[in-house]
C-alpha cells in the first residue's frame, strides 16, 4: 500500500520536496521512493549514476571475478570429460570492454528509470547552504530550495599515509589494469582484498596479502573462515598476519614493501601494490558545517532510528551513516529514509537481519550472529553442519570444497546465524535471512521441502543435524 505525505507549504517559495545529495544506492534509491510516494524530487550527482558499487566496486570486481571462474572451469575440463587443446588466458582488453559494457547496461538503465519518474537528476557537486537550501556547483550553478533533504554521499577509499604511498594502486585504478601483475601484494584482508586476491589469483598472479589483525575477514565466524584459509592457500594465496605495512619504494623493476610483522621489519618485492585497507565517509565539501551536522569520531554522519540528522528536516543514509557499509543495507536505509523524510517519520523502526557476501572462490555468505558473537553475548547455542562434499549438486558441479553451519539459540531453538562457505552461497543465504527474521528453529528447518538435487539442500541436513543432538 502507497504511503502519501502530506507536508505544510514552507514560507518560502520552494522547488522540490525533497533533494537527495548522491546517486549511489542509498541516494536513488531514496529518490525512487519520493517519486513513488508522489513528490518532486531532485538527485544531486557530481560523478556517474550508481555510486561505487555501480562503477567501482560490487559490480566491476563481481565481473572480473566471473571471468576467473571460467577458467578455472576450462582448467577442471577434463574432469567432466572434455577435451580441449590449448590453456585458457585472459585477454585484458576484452575483460576491461565486457566489465565497461555491463557498468554502462545498468548504468543506462537506471538513469531511464530515474527520467522516467519525473526525477530531476543535477550533475554537480551538491552544497548545503542551509537547512532548506543547497547550492550546486557543476555545468550549471543553481541554488535550490528543499523541504526535506537526503545526504547519501557514500564513502571513498582510505589513503595509507606511509612513505611511497605514491606507488599504491586503489581499487579503482586496478579495475582498469593493462596487465596482469607476476606479483601482487594486497593490503588489508577485509571483503575488498580477498576479492582482489581471488581474482588475480584466478588469473596467475602470485598474491601476498598483508592483514594487520590475527587474521583475515576478522568479522566473519572464524570457523568458516578458518576453513576459506586452508582453501586460498592451496591454491597459492599467501597470507601475512598481524603485519602493518611501513613503506613502499621502487627499485625501477619493482616495488619493495616493507613491513613489520610482530615486531621484525621485513620485505617483499612485487610489481604491483594495492590497497585494500579500509573506507572514509565523503563527507567533506557537502556543507553540513554550514548548519551543524553532527559526524562521530569517524566522520559519518550521526543519525536516530528514523535516519534523522541532528538538523529538523535534514537525514542521512547509506555509507556516509557509516556500518554496514553494503549496497544492500544502503538501498534499504534510502527507502526508509525516504518514506520517513515525506511522511513526519511514520514508520515505524524495524531491526532486519543483513546478509554479508564475500564473492571469492569458493564464495562465503553470513546472515545473523557468529558463534564469537554469540558466545560474548553469553547465548547457549547448538550448531549443525553440513559438508558440500555430500551434496548431490556439488558433486555434478565439482564443487565439494565447501560447509554450511547454522547456529541456534539451545533455549529455544531459534535460528540465530547461518554461515555458508562454498560455490553459491551468495545466492542461498537468502534463505538464511528470512529464517532468522522470521524467528524459524531448526526443526522448522528441518522438516521444510527444498528441491533435489540442489546446493540448497544444505540447509535443511544441516538442521537436521541439529536435531539429532
Amino acid at each position: 500500500m502507497k504511503i502519501y505525505f502530506d507536508l505544510k507549504e514552507a514560507e518560502m517559495s520552494e522547488t522540490y520536496d525533497l533533494i537527495v545529495i548522491g546517486g549511489g544506492p542509498a541516494g536513488y534509491s531514496a529518490a525512487i521512493e519520493g517519486a513513488g510516494l508522489g513528490a518532486k524530487v531532485a538527485l544531486i550527482e557530481s560523478d556517474s549514476l550508481g555510486g561505487t558499487c555501480l562503477n567501482r566496486g560490487c559490480i566491476p570486481v563481481k565481473t572480473f571475478l566471473e571471468s576467473t571462474k571460467i577458467i578455472k572451469r576450462f582448467n577442471d575440463a577434463e574432469q567432466y570429460g572434455i577435451n580441449y587443446s590449448s590453456l585458457p588466458s585472459l585477454n585484458i582488453e576484452n575483460l576491461i570492454n565486457r566489465k565497461n559494457e555491463v557498468i554502462s547496461k545498468l548504468g543506462n538503465g537506471l538513469e531511464s528509470m530515474l527520467k522516467n519518474l519525473k526525477i530531476d537528476i543535477i550533475k554537480g557537486n551538491g552544497r548545503i547552504v542551509s537547512q532548506n537550501e543547497i547550492s550546486t556547483e557543476g555545468i550549471n550553478n543553481q541554488r535550490l530550495t528543499a523541504k526535506r533533504i537526503i545526504i547519501a554521499t557514500g564513502s571513498s577509499e582510505s589513503m595509507l599515509q606511509v612513505k611511497g604511498h605514491k606507488h599504491i594502486c586503489v581499487s579503482s585504478e586496478a579495475l582498469d589494469l593493462k596487465e596482469i601483475p607476476r606479483n601482487i601484494c594486497i593490503i588489508g584482508g577485509g571483503v575488498v582484498g580477498v576479492e582482489f586476491a581471488s581474482f588475480y589469483s584466478g588469473a596467475g598472479s602470485n598474491v601476498y596479502i598483508l592483514e594487520a589483525k590475527s587474521h583475515i575477514l576478522n568479522t566473519e565466524d572464524k570457523e568458516i573462515v578458518d576453513r576459506f584459509v586452508k582453501i586460498i592457500k592451496r591454491n597459492g594465496v599467501v597470507i601475512y598476519e598481524d603485519s602493518l605495512i611501513k613503506s613502499v619504494e621502487s627499485n625501477g623493476e619493482d616495488y619493495i614493501v616493507m613491513y613489520e610483522q610482530q615486531g621484525k621489519l621485513k620485505s617483499l618485492s612485487v610489481d604491483m601494490v594495492l590497497n585494500a585497507a579500509g573506507r572514509i565517509p565523503n563527507t567533506k565539501g557537502i556543507g553540513i558545517e554550514n548548519c551543524g551536522i553532527k559526524c562521530d569520531a569517524n566522520g559519518y554522519i550521526c543519525v536516530d532510528k528514523d535516519f534523522k540528522t541532528n538538523i529538523p528536516g535534514i537525514y542521512a543514509a547509506g555509507d556516509v551513516i557509516g556500518l554496514p557499509l553494503l549496497a544492500h543495507a544502503a538501498f534499504d536505509e534510502g527507502i526508509a529514509a525516504a518514506k520517513n523524510a515525506l511522511n513526519k517519520n511514520v514508520l515505524p523502526p524495524r531491526i532486519k537481519t543483513i546478509p554479508r557476501c564475500i564473492f571469492t572462490s569458493p564464495e562465503i555468505a553470513s546472515a545473523g550472529l557468529t558463534e564469537e558473537q554469540a558466545n560474548g553475548r553469553g547465548i547457549k547455542i547448538k550448531k549443525g553442519y553440513c559438508s558440500f562434499s555430500s551434496n548431490g549438486k556439488a558433486l555434478i558441479s565439482g564443487n565439494t570444497d565447501g560447509i554450511i553451519k547454522i547456529i541456534v539459540d539451545s533455549d529455544v531453538m531459534q535460528v540465530i546465524g547461518v554461515h555458508i562457505l562454498g560455490e553459491t552461497a551468495t545466492e542461498i543465504i537468502g534463505s538464511a535471512v528470512y529464517a532468522i527474521d522470521g524467528e524459524f528453529t531448526s526443526e522448522e528447518l528441518s522438516e521444510s521441502i527444498l528441491p533435489h538435487p540442489t546446493i540448497s539442500e544444505v540447509i535443511k541436513e544441516a538442521a537436521k543435524n541439529i536435531m539429532k543432538q
